[in-house]
């Protein structure tokens, strides 16, 4: 089972070919023709996660885009805490679309992919057609969350965040016990805000649809 599952993603590895955007490489899968539809992963994951995605929607009808972001899957490792920065991602992302010249994509967002992908919307809402959000936010300013010292500014300091993500992968593992084993505890916390779609209008944007 272990051999099979591992040949699987070797195989939807291989796929696709890499783009070069500001002066790192992007792998990214692209398949059918069509409108274009962009499927951008979150963390701590990559273009493996929409594997099971890509195939209706090029039945579809779709032109699909699925990019590993800087850092992730095949693509070229992040040299330094600044690649990981929200501005950084929003700029390879609108590389992204300006080097294969997308016009009225629709994007789907995940996790992480979620603020970069709202981000590059609000930029650029000549290039968008449609939004689709899943398990995302976004917030205008700092939240409380990313002020308080545990966990986000514990995770992000030097050497104890380093110590905590790289070698015992706690952002990680927190994520996957709340949302597999403790699902009662995750299920009852606050749902966070509702989209508006007024927002996303103000930037241009025809559509938006939400699920998470």
């Amino acid at each position: 089972m272990v051999s099979r599952e591992r040949s699987a993603v070797e195989e939807f590895a291989a796929r696709g070919y890499d783009v070069t955007v500001n002066d790192t490489r992007l792998h990214l899968l692209d398949e059918g023709e069509g409108s274009p539809v962009l499927l951008l992963h979150g963390n701590p994951t990559w273009s493996y996660l929409w594997r099971d995605a890509i195939e209706p929607l090029v039945r579809a009808g779709h032109r699909v885009l699925v990019p590993d972001q800087r850092g992730f899957g095949s693509s070229m490792p992040m040299g330094s805490p600044h690649d990981d920065l929200l501005e950084v991602r929003v700029a390879d992302l609108a590389g992204l679309v300006q080097a294969l010249g997308l016009e009225e994509v629709t994007l789907v967002l995940h996790d992480w992919g979620g603020p970069i992908g709202l981000a590059f919307v609000a930029a650029h809402p000549q290039s968008v057609r449609a939004v689709v959000v899943m398990s995302t936010w976004a917030w205008p300013e700092p939240s409380p969350f990313h002020a308080s010292i545990v966990p986000w500014r514990m995770l992000h300091a030097p050497v104890v965040g380093p110590h905590l993500l790289g070698r015992h992968n706690s952002l990680a593992d927190r994520g996957v016990y709340l949302s597999v084993v403790d699902r009662a505890g995750f299920g009852s916390g606050p749902a966070g805000p509702t989209p508006r779609r007024c927002r996303t209008r103000r930037v241009g944007c025809p559509r938006c649809c939400s699920r998470g």
